[in-house]
């Protein structure tokens, strides 16, 4: 069975807004729209597995924040983006390695408690801060 909806009605006038586009006043889309859009973030879960984060974007702006923290527009470009970082960190912790051959056998040691303190490649080893010297002036002489 049908039902009768008039146009002059509360509810024909809600049904006709939904044919209108926006610019007309209705709740159609004017074409396509760019935004809300979604991004894509991957990372690596602890057992080495791909995790992907999304986030919704409402405007340009939003979406150069979101991609200056990593984001991606496609689950695809995401996971090849989360490969270029860690072949950058690969690449980051080789040279490290190349010029440690160089060190002295305390910053051997340094270099040694740094990397055991994580399972994840490390590229640069944080700087410790070192005790400067206290300097005494040396007393003249007195003229007696």
């Amino acid at each position: 069975m049908g039902v009768i909806i008039t146009a002059e009605s509360r509810y024909g006038k809600e049904l006709e807004k939904w044919n209108l586009s926006k610019r007309r006043g209705g709740h159609n889309a004017d074409g396509f729209e760019m935004y809300p859009l979604m991004v894509y973030r991957a990372t690596r879960a602890d057992n080495g597995n791909v995790r992907m984060e999304s986030r919704v974007v409402k405007d340009e702006g939003q979406e150069k924040a979101a991609k200056a923290e990593g984001f991606a527009e496609d689950p695809k470009a995401a996971v090849e983006a989360l490969d270029v970082r860690e072949k950058g960190i690969s690449q980051e912790a080789a040279e490290r390695i190349f010029r440690d051959r160089n060190l002295s056998e305390a910053a051997k040691a340094e270099v040694a408690k740094a990397e055991a303190a994580t399972p994840e490649q490390v590229p640069d080893i944080p700087e410790q801060p070192r005790q400067k010297r206290a300097y005494h002036r040396r007393q003249k002489p007195s003229e007696s």
